[in-house]
């Protein structure tokens, strides 16, 4: 893989951002966060394709940060409404869980069958 400032750094077939991390220094593996992979956003256990731009995502990088944890609250939220839905007796199909692009400031990895955004108000608003 290709560091930020140009190097390459050797790793073995299948390695993952956090092997690139601790291969750095035990310092960057304890800070790091995600990873950029060719301009993309990952978690660090992501397996890395060789020749491919990689920069760790650390507390100190604000904006990456902060799209890692909206998107990782996303599926959090995703799963507790599918908990909830079910728990109240709906089939598991009134929550589809997806992919969705960040929408303003958040990102939305479910949506509600027309039967069932009536429980919305019972379970709170949020922008989405």
């Amino acid at each position: 893989v290709f560091l930020p400032d140009g190097q390459r750094l050797e790793l073995s077939v299948g390695a993952t951002a956090a092997d690139a991390a601790a291969a750095i220094g035990a310092g960057l593996a304890r800070a790091a966060r995600g990873a950029q992979v060719d301009g993309v956003l990952t978690d660090l256990m992501t397996p890395l394709p060789e020749g491919a731009q990689l920069a760790v995502v650390t507390t100190r990088d604000r904006e990456p940060l902060l799209a890692l944890q909206r998107h990782t609250l996303a599926h959090v939220m995703a799963q507790a409404v599918a908990g909830l839905m079910a728990a109240e007796g709906h089939p598991s199909s009134s929550v589809k869980m997806g992919i969705g692009p960040v929408i303003g400031r958040y990102h939305r990895d479910s949506s509600w069958s027309p039967n069932a955004r009536m429980k919305r108000a019972r379970l709170g608003r949020w922008k989405h």
